[in-house]
């Protein structure tokens, strides 16, 4: 639902991420947790090199506005177009 709601906003701000969070009941900080769990899942998926689910799911978060950085084995990442 939130991925939906990301795809569906026009501009992904943080205003963005406290009206998905009041729409779905849930707290920013909870929005934010929901992409780590997602990004987690991504590099999961990729120390597996199963690439195409890694591909996958940065394609889905950038969809949505959410930029990803991969940093030697970190990944950070920003709302597009916000400097972290």
């Amino acid at each position: 639902k939130v991925l939906t709601f990301l795809q569906t906003t026009e501009k992904i701000d943080e205003e963005a991420i406290k009206k998905m969070g009041e729409t779905y009941g849930i707290s920013t900080k909870k929005v934010e947790e929901i992409i780590e769990k997602l990004l987690i899942k991504r590099e999961n998926a990729r120390h597996k090199k199963d690439y195409e689910l890694a591909d996958e799911i940065r394609n889905e978060l950038s969809h949505c506005g959410i930029e990803i950085e991969d940093i030697g084995k970190k990944t950070k990442w920003k709302i597009q177009g916000r400097k972290p």
